[in-house]
């Protein structure tokens, strides 16, 4: 045979191993001649209603009668068997761009904000000549506005056809296998509408610092600089002069003609260091998810692929087991929902399936469902829920928890419903199947073990039987380039911003370090008080960056997962919060060190004489 083209099938988007399928796509014609010497042939009917989805009710009760009582029919919706799960892992990953594209985009606007203020602090004396010939605030800062303002304009421009050229690069992950046409795209409202909201908050931003700066033009003089209560307290504590006057030019901007910019080093740091333990919050909280299978309902060692009658005495009578179960599971109706429903019989120990609330069923009048479930019916723990059975009788259950459905025959542990063995009896509507659930005592080599089980007792363990994460978790997984390349960015934003407010201040101070030295500091002072200055704002970015990029942290991840119907909880990075501190502040001394020895060192030291 000729291989004339490569598809791509709806079950390789899962990014689930259960969901692999191996298979070809073949022409009526050699269906016809080869069928039962070639290949597995089924029959189904594939239908493209015009109502959509709300048709399928209807159709499914047509094909009921039509078929009779004696014939089972299983109705399965795009949208319940692939559409859903995999759209739910393109919204998790759009949601995890949009969070961290918000956290770039505040810092972002920090570092520019930092450029405008640089740029304006630099007119104060045009400002205080644009005064003495009478031109009003408005005009003064319009003056200020103006040349920003069309830089700003000419930089998102020059932005936006960027990232036109860059749209190849994009979509990622699940979503660019499943782009059928990859290339040059634009999007005209995000790409002129989001330009246009990015130049007005640029402005925005522009302009109220021009006001800041017109309203602290003064005529002659200085304003007085405003004392820094923290450097006051350090004095009186006994603290040497470079750690005073270090924290002091950290925390108090400085005379009004030549302000320096540290309450935006200050914002950079705490933008910077949270936007970085926000994203190791999510990185972490993915990796915890995918490396406990009972997160996502695997709360057994292995499963069987079949369940052996002869096989059952063995197993209990071996010490390297700690529990044994039957698994049965078949196709239920849940309010229309076509999902699979799951019970355990205990043979040895306990295996139970995991819930996110409440608890098991205890009889056959009660029903555990998965969160997707109970979301798409409105439904909640408490509620009655209408099954139907094989015969259309109806059947009403009460829920009584939110159960992980276990990944058996369904890739999605959202949906599903745990019962007893007589309320599953009661509400199937298929024949069903049964394996062998096994969970080991710890320290046993499972892939000896499983090898003389199935010589000795003739059991199967497929790939299915070991735990594969659901695509969901998968496909989050793979996008972790993509946050360690956030988490790098913003790092390197906050750097920028603190190298920046202590290169400015350096020149900003340049009088009140040379008054410094002319009073007998000598050089490692000098050089001490800049480094003490950028441990400073470390640890003012620490301080207020750490609580609040564990809060950001969470509450993205619980964002991004809310809807999987695993049990998801945020997961602490303590290993980037234990090397976070001693990193940021090593870092931030490294950085400092050429502004202070070009401090320590410059003409710049010297006090400048004015006429």
């Amino acid at each position: 045979m000729e291989v004339v083209g490569i598809g791509l099938w709806p079950e390789d988007l899962q990014g689930s191993v259960q969901s692999v399928v191996v298979a070809s796509l073949v022409s009526p014609e050699f269906e016809r001649r080869y069928a039962g010497e070639i290949g597995s042939w089924t029959g189904s009917s594939m239908v493209r209603l015009d109502g959509g989805t709300t048709a399928v009710a209807d159709l499914t009760d047509a094909v009921r009668k039509l078929a009779g009582p004696d014939v089972d029919v299983h109705v399965i919706t795009a949208e319940a068997d692939n559409v859903t799960t995999i759209q739910a892992a393109i919204d998790t990953l759009a949601i995890a761009v949009l969070v961290l594209g918000g956290v770039a985009l505040l810092a972002s606007l920090v570092v520019v904000g930092q450029g405008i203020s640089r740029s304006q602090a630099g007119a104060s004396e045009d400002l205080r000549t644009l005064r003495a010939l009478g031109l009003t605030r408005s005009e003064r800062a319009s003056a200020l506005v103006l040349p920003t303002a069309v830089a700003i304009v000419v930089g998102i421009t020059a932005g936006a056809l960027l990232s036109v050229a860059a749209s190849p690069l994009l979509p990622i992950g699940i979503a660019r296998r499943a782009e059928p046409t990859p290339g040059v795209y634009l999007d005209s409202l995000v790409l002129f509408g989001g330009s246009g909201a990015l130049a007005a908050a640029f402005v925005a931003v522009s302009a109220l610092l021009a006001i800041r700066a017109v309203r602290g033009t003064a005529l002659v003089g200085h304003s007085r600089v405003p004392g820094s209560r923290l450097s006051s307290a350090i004095a009186r504590w006994g603290a040497s002069p470079s750690l005073v006057i270090g924290t002091r030019f950290a925390l108090d901007a400085g005379p009004t003609p030549n302000r320096s910019p540290v309450r935006a080093a200050v914002v950079a740091g705490v933008v910077a260091i949270a936007g970085v333990l926000a994203v190791a919050v999510v990185a972490t909280s993915v990796s915890t998810l995918a490396d406990h299978p009972d997160r996502w309902g695997w709360t057994w060692s292995s499963l069987a692929d079949v369940y052996v009658d002869s096989a059952v005495e063995s197993l209990v009578a071996d010490d390297r087991i700690d529990a044994v179960a039957k698994l049965t599971y078949a196709s239920v109706d849940v309010s229309g929902e076509q999902t699979q429903g799951y019970a355990i019989d205990h043979v040895r120990g306990s295996v139970e399936f995991r819930y996110l609330t409440g608890r098991a069923p205890l009889n056959s009048e009660e029903v555990a469902l998965g969160q997707r479930v109970l979301d798409a019916l409105d439904l909640e723990v408490g509620d009655e829920v209408r099954f139907l059975a094989a015969d259309e009788t109806p059947v009403q259950l009460r829920i009584v928890g939110a159960v992980i459905a276990p990944m058996v025959d369904s890739t999605d542990p959202g949906r599903g419903a745990a019962l007893t063995s007589d309320g599953l009896d009661l509400v199937r509507r298929s024949g069903g199947s049964q394996q062998l659930l096994l969970r080991y005592r710890g320290g046993v080599d499972v892939e000896t073990f499983e090898s003389e089980l199935t010589e000795r007792l003739g059991l199967e363990f497929p790939v299915y039987a070991r735990a594969d994460p659901p695509g969901s978790v998968v496909n989050l997984t793979r996008a972790r380039g993509v946050i360690a390349s956030v988490a790098v960015a913003l790092g390197l934003l906050g750097l920028l911003g603190v190298v920046h407010s202590i290169a400015v201040s350096a020149r900003k101070r340049r009088a009140d370090i040379a008054t410094l030295r002319a009073l007998g500091m000598v050089r490692a002072q000098l050089r001490r008080t800049v480094i003490w200055q950028a441990l400073t704002i470390g640890v003012a970015g620490l301080l207020v960056g750490v609580p609040l990029g564990l809060v950001v942290g969470r509450g993205a991840w619980r964002l991004m997962v809310g809807d999987m119907g695993l049990f998801a909880a945020p997961a602490q990075p303590w290993i980037v919060l234990v090397i976070l501190v001693p990193a940021t502040l090593a870092v931030l001394v490294l950085i400092a060190q050429p502004t202070s020895w070009r401090v320590s060192r410059s003409d710049a030291t010297r006090p400048q004489l004015h006429e």
